[in-house]
């Protein structure tokens, strides 16, 4: 409770935790059978989406104080939840175990403190070195059971996460692994039907893109780096796809891997693999400008987020062209980029959102499916809200769409503006390279913008396309958002003139 007050939290926020975490009774029913009332004061539940947030609140101050240790200028110090991770790199792995052992004495003195316990047993200590021959000294850390005569040994592969760490960094156990788990998961998927009998080719390939890929995938952006030989590394992988391939066809075992994998319409495994790393980047360029993955990259990209030693900010420019690191991807994925893209925005906060603020002043008429039985109701909806628009003079009715062909072509929109049953502005661009919702945004937005800059009382847009309130009006930005923002704004302007 100190803890949430000294952070800022409002008082009332202070209390809830207060009566949530204490004075708590449960009962057992069974059948018609109910129990007394018990004491149930154990804090937050195992699995309760309360525990990460508070344990993040307890364990902040742990963090803060560590960084005004002498110690934290040579160790960093990461936490995901509880599980915590001390980081320190030297010229010599026997180097770096003093430092271990004091940023570890300095940890359990202020976890203590905090009324935590460290649980020595269940340490790990694991070196990383590519040079060939070098043993893995073990580390004494102070606490039993890993003094004097027991230390703490290093293991061949660290887990972290779901993540298996080599000491080389080549990652040959992770993909090994998750591509056994991958076949075990393919080979199960084989009671689901055949080539006779079962479920449809089409499904088949729904279940692999859904189910087997994101396993056989997982941690994608730690091996899968600009200068790394992967042939060899991903033969399991494209194993996985080969089978995949076979069942989804119904073909021989000795059929051609291209043939079948063209056939079962799927994409070879090392494009698949470039394509998941490169949209895996690309999402760098949509973190917050707080968002701590942001430290690592150049100051430029790195936005408010502080700078850390290991960075590419830190690094040297000879240091950083030997360096294979998926900051280093990330970072020239972005600067290939020419849109820019702000997560968060005032125009996206609780609360003061255009359907947060003027919820009463609009209605919405969603589209069921074709074969729904209320999908003729819904025409008879739409064809009433048009009816009643044209026969009002003050009403302006829009109708935009969108198309976005294949190919090296950029799409098309057009909007028709009506007040009343006249027709009183037509308007046909090209959108540029852009997806089918960004020009079906763009379109409605230049048809917002033309009725209420010609002054209407009530507007009725005729469209297939959302207003998406994600990011800032502006030019630059990436079109769908800028548009979608530029009707937003013009609508939160109007609406504000008269309720």
């Amino acid at each position: 409770m100190v803890v949430i007050q000294k952070a800022g939290f409002p008082p009332v926020l202070g209390d809830f935790f207060c009566s949530y975490l204490t004075g708590r009774k449960t009962m057992y029913k069974w059948d018609d059978s109910v129990s007394g009332l018990f004491a149930a004061d154990i804090g937050v539940g195992q699995g309760s989406g309360l525990s990460p947030v508070l344990s993040g609140l307890y364990i902040g101050p742990v963090m803060k104080l560590f960084s005004f240790e002498l110690i934290s200028k040579e160790v960093q110090l990461l936490s995901y939840v509880d599980d915590g991770t001390v980081l320190t790199q030297s010229t010599h792995l026997v180097q770096n175990l003093p430092k271990l052992k004091a940023a570890y004495g300095v940890i359990f003195r202020l976890l203590t403190a905090l009324g935590l316990v460290l649980e020595h047993n269940k340490s790990e200590v694991f070196h990383f070195s590519r040079s060939w021959g070098e043993s893995h000294p073990p580390i004494d850390l102070g606490f039993a059971p890993y003094t004097g005569d027991t230390p703490l040994g290093p293991k061949l592969y660290w887990r972290y996460l779901g993540f298996y760490f080599d000491h080389s960094l080549t990652f040959r156990e992770h993909i090994r692994y998750y591509s056994t788990k991958a076949m075990t998961t393919v080979k199960a998927l084989g009671m689901l039907g055949n080539s006779n009998r079962g479920v449809l080719a089409s499904h088949k390939r729904l279940l692999y893109c859904t189910c087997i890929v994101p396993v056989a995938t997982y941690g994608l952006c730690l091996w899968y780096l600009q200068g790394t030989r992967l042939k060899g590394i991903i033969k399991g992988l494209s194993a996985v796809q080969r089978l995949v391939a076979l069942w989804i066809t119904g073909c021989f075992c000795t059929s051609p891997t291209g043939g079948t994998e063209a056939l079962a319409g799927l994409v070879p495994m090392h494009i698949l693999l470039k394509r998941l790393a490169a949209r895996s980047c690309a999402c760098m360029a949509t973190l917050g400008h707080s968002h701590p993955v942001c430290a690592l990259l150049e100051p430029a990209l790195m936005g408010s987020a502080p700078l850390v030693p290991l960075g590419l900010g830190g690094l040297s420019t000879a240091v950083k062209q030997r360096l294979i690191s998926p900051a280093k991807d990330a970072q020239a994925a972005c600067a290939d980029f020419t849109e820019t893209f702000q997560a968060l925005h005032p125009e996206t906060e609780p609360g003061n959102r255009l359907l947060d603020m003027f919820l009463d002043h609009i209605t919405c008429h969603l589209s069921p499916r074709m074969s729904d039985d209320r999908y003729g109701d819904y025409v008879k909806q739409l064809d009433a809200a048009l009816s009643a628009a044209r026969r009002d003079v003050d009403c302006v009715h829009i109708s935009s769409d969108a198309s976005a062909p294949k190919g090296a072509f950029q799409a098309s929109l057009a909007t028709l503006v009506f007040r009343g049953g006249n027709r009183i502005a037509q308007i046909v661009a090209a959108g540029g390279r852009a997806t089918t919702l960004n020009a079906e945004l763009m379109a409605l937005e230049m048809g917002i913008s033309t009725a209420l800059a010609g002054g209407c009382s009530s507007l009725v847009c005729f469209t297939d396309s959302t207003l998406a309130m994600t990011d800032l009006v502006d030019p630059s930005l990436h079109s769908g958002q800028a548009s979608s923002l530029a009707a937003c704004s013009a609508l939160r302007a109007w609406f504000a003139q008269d309720q």
